[in-house]
C-alpha cells in the first residue's frame, strides 16, 4: 500500500514532544558470563607466604578458571587489573532483614560475601575519554559473588584485611581441589597446598580491594545486590 501524504500540524493543538536526551550505553565488565559459568567459582583460599598473601580464586572447573585469568591478564596489559577489576567484601554486620541473617546454610549470617565486578569510577574515565558525556553515560556491567561461611573463629578475612591495610598489594590466583579430594565448606580451616591446583603461571598483582559493612552497603552500590534474597 501506498502511504498517504502527511499532513501539517496544527502548532496551536499540538505541540511537539520535548527532545529526548541522548544517552550512551558503556559496557565495562571483567565477567565473560560463559567462562564463568563453566568454572563455577564458589569459594577463597588465602595463601600466606612470607610477608605476601596470594588470595586463590576456587573454581570446579580448573582448565576454564585458567582462560578467565588469561583474559584478565590480557585486559591488563595497557592498564592496571585495579583500574578494570574491584573485589569487595562485605562483611559483618548486616541489615536486620538481609537473608542471610535467618538462613541456616548462610550460618545465620557468620560469613562474609565477596563480590567482583567493574571499577565503575576507572569505567566512567574511560567513557568520558571516549568523548562521551559523563552525564549522558549509562554503565553496563556483569558481576559474580560468593558467600563465605566462617565457623569456629576464622581469622582468614580479618588476617588478609590487615595485611592488605598494612603491604597495599596482594595477588590472585586461579585455584581447583585436586581430583579425589575433598574439603570442609564452613572456610575456617588449615590445609596442605597439596589438596589444591594452583595456577601460579596465571598469577595477578593488585592494589587495591574493599571492605564494606553490610549495614553501610546503600542503593547506589553495585555490592547491594548480595543482600537481596536469591531467586
Amino acid at each position: 500500500y501506498e502511504k498517504p501524504e502527511l499532513g501539517k500540524i496544527d502548532i496551536q493543538k499540538h505541540k511537539p514532544l520535548p527532545e529526548k536526551e541522548q544517552k550512551t550505553m558503556f559496557i565495562s565488565t571483567p565477567i565473560d558470563i560463559d567462562k564463568w559459568n563453566n568454572a563455577g567459582w564458589y569459594g577463597m583460599l588465602y595463601i600466606h607466604h612470607n610477608n605476601t598473601i596470594v588470595l586463590g580464586f576456587l573454581y570446579q572447573n580448573y582448565n576454564a578458571a585458567l582462560d578467565i585469568f588469561k583474559e584478565w591478564i590480557y585486559a591488563s596489559k595497557n592498564i592496571s587489573t585495579d583500574d578494570f577489576l574491584r573485589i569487595t567484601y562485605v562483611i559483618p554486620p548486616f541489615p536486620n532483614d538481609c537473608f542471610v541473617n535467618s538462613d541456616s546454610s548462610s550460618c545465620y549470617g557468620n560469613g562474609y560475601f565477596v563480590h567482583i565486578g567493574p571499577n565503575e569510577e576507572a569505567a566512567l574515565n574511560r567513557a568520558n575519554k571516549n568523548v562521551f558525556d559523563s552525564e549522558q553515560v549509562i554503565l553496563m556491567s556483569i558481576s559474580r559473588f560468593v558467600w563465605m561461611n566462617e565457623r569456629n573463629g576464622s581469622q582468614f578475612r580479618q588476617e588478609f584485611q590487615q595485611q592488605v591495610e598494612r603491604t597495599h598489594k596482594f595477588y590472585i590466583v586461579p585455584v581447583s581441589i585436586k581430583e579425589g579430594k575433598t574439603i570442609p565448606n564452613d572456610g575456617s580451616i588449615k590445609l596442605s597446598l597439596d589438596y589444591f591446583e594452583i595456577g601460579y603461571d596465571f598469577i595477578i598483582e593488585m592494589h587495591s580491594v574493599s571492605f564494606k559493612k553490610g549495614i553501610e552497603v546503600d542503593d547506589t552500590d553495585l555490592c547491594k545486590v548480595v543482600l537481596m534474597p536469591p531467586k
